[in-house]
């Protein structure tokens, strides 16, 4: 998991400008790894001084999908978010990022790819 998110966040924030103040937020729907997530993300936010991440979780039932379309609706897109499979990547194509270019993606046979483009991490190394 930790892997996970500080390559998430390194593309987040390898894309934006210069590294000034900034928050990364993240949007996601596992309860079950909660703890983790904001324990790295304070863990991360420590160790890169103007930089804040903030986790978000949604689970135990609740609707994900409605909650980040709201979340669209008033403008308050998280930049790292979950896709509920091949179903949610026809819903959220438009927002995803094509990771293609990254170089983990020719370390890994897991990558998920929808229309050519490699649009999420693995969940395990090759082999794993």
């Amino acid at each position: 998991m930790r892997r996970v998110l500080t390559t998430a966040l390194a593309l987040v924030l390898a894309g934006g400008t210069a590294l000034t103040a900034q928050t990364v937020t993240m949007f996601q729907l596992k309860v079950e790894i909660k703890d983790a997530l904001d324990a790295y993300a304070a863990k991360y936010s420590a160790a890169h001084p103007g930089t804040t991440v903030t986790v978000e979780t949604l689970g135990g039932g609740a609707d994900y999908g409605g909650a980040l379309k709201a979340k669209v609706q008033a403008g308050q897109m998280p930049d790292i978010f979950v896709i509920e499979g091949a179903g949610g990547f026809k819903i959220w194509k438009d927002y995803a990022a094509d990771l293609s270019d990254q170089a983990w993606v020719k370390d890994t046979d897991l990558a998920f790819k929808q229309d050519g483009m490699v649009i999420r991490l693995p969940d395990q190394p090759r082999g794993g």
